[in-house]
C-alpha cells in the first residue's frame, strides 16, 4: 500500500536546498514535490491525495465486539 503525505515546512531560503536534499535522501521517501508560495492557492498536490471516505465499508465490526473476551475471563 502506498500512502501519500503532504508536509508543509517553513525553511529560510538559504537552507532550503539543503533541507530538500536531506529529505530526498531519506530511504523511505520516493518523491518530493516543492510548491512555491505562489502555487499554494492552486495546490495540485492535494488533488493527488486519497479522498476522505475511500475506505468506507471496508472495515467490518463484529456484532459481539463489546462482549468480554474469553481469554480474559480469568482476570475479570
Amino acid at each position: 500500500m502506498v500512502m501519500k503525505y503532504k508536509i508543509e515546512l517553513e525553511i529560510p531560503e538559504n537552507k532550503l536546498a539543503l533541507a530538500i536534499e536531506f529529505i530526498r535522501n531519506l530511504p523511505f521517501v520516493k518523491n518530493v514535490k516543492t510548491i512555491s508560495p505562489i502555487d499554494k492557492s492552486n495546490n495540485s498536490l492535494s488533488q493527488n491525495l486519497s479522498p476522505f471516505g475511500i475506505l468506507k465499508g471496508s472495515i467490518k465490526v463484529p456484532d459481539n465486539f463489546t462482549e468480554p473476551l474469553d481469554d480474559l475471563k480469568d482476570y475479570m
